[in-house]
């Protein structure tokens, strides 16, 4: 059985999905966006297939030591910029699965469902995989700024969930002092009731925020504050600690919002 393959076609195609295999790994590695490299790399690998096709198709070795080893450094390398070594693999190995998984998808709408419909196929296959790769990013990234935190004051240790929120400048007027977020419930638990104005430590935190006009928030001074992330612990006395009453700043995985200069 013969096939016919159109060299400007075959060149397209795997055009089109290096381009968006190497625009996926940017995303889900955070990289510097530069569409002129991605570019140039996604041509790189395209000259490259056509080559391949046209002159190491039957050299089994040379064409396996190039296409999944060199070609792969040349193109991480023209996109991504010179790297350390242990970044370098990670780039690659990156592509390595986006490619697997783009081709999986492809396989998926053409043989399995059988679509026939080459560039529905690439729409598809680009919107999924830049997709998930831009929700696995900010899952990931979610996760890499979750710790674990115990706060003590008064006799009472309280252990919360917490994001360290480079967003979160707020700070003491006064002072100048950063300040932490903590939970309505939270702060009730930890202060041992809601009648916060009695408290030792308390002050008032003006604040604002992005679409609200702002106001001010109760706050307190805590003993102190034991921060884990990454199996690396830091403690930290006489931490300032506002109490937020809504819910939207936290959702249901966090009571508490870390402002990063506490990490410093």
């Amino acid at each position: 059985m013969k096939f016919i393959i159109y060299l400007d076609s075959f060149f397209i195609i795997n055009f089109v999905m290096d381009f968006i295999s190497l625009l996926s790994c940017s995303i889900f590695l955070h990289r510097k966006l530069e569409i002129f490299r991605l570019l140039t790399a996604a041509v790189t690998g395209s000259l490259y297939a056509c080559i391949h096709l046209i002159f190491l198709r039957q050299k089994v070795i040379i064409s396996c030591i190039t296409a999944y080893v060199i070609i792969c450094v040349v193109m991480v390398l023209i996109a991504f910029g010179k790297k350390k070594s242990k970044e370098l693999i990670k780039n690659v190995v990156m592509l390595y699965i986006v490619i697997f998984i783009m081709g999986g998808m492809a396989n998926l709408l053409y043989f399995r469902l059988g679509i026939k419909n080459m560039p529905f196929i690439f729409i598809t296959t680009g919107i999924l995989a830049i997709s998930l790769s831009s929700f696995l990013s900010r899952k990931i990234n979610c996760l890499s700024r979750c710790a674990d935190v115990i706060l003590k004051n008064g006799g009472v240790e309280l252990k919360v969930s917490a994001l360290i929120d480079s967003g979160n400048l707020l700070r003491e007027p006064y002072s100048g002092r950063s300040v932490n977020i903590l939970s309505y419930e939270c702060a009730c638990k930890l202060m041992e009731g809601d009648d916060f104005y009695s408290k030792k430590g308390y002050m008032k935190i003006p604040f604002c925020s992005i679409g609200n006009e702002g106001g001010i928030m109760d706050g307190f001074e805590i003993e102190e504050i034991t921060v884990t992330i990454h199996d690396k612990i830091i403690k930290r006395k006489r931490v300032i600690v506002g109490v937020y009453k809504g819910k939207k700043a936290f959702g249901d995985e966090y009571e508490m919002i870390l402002n990063p200069d506490i990490l410093v």
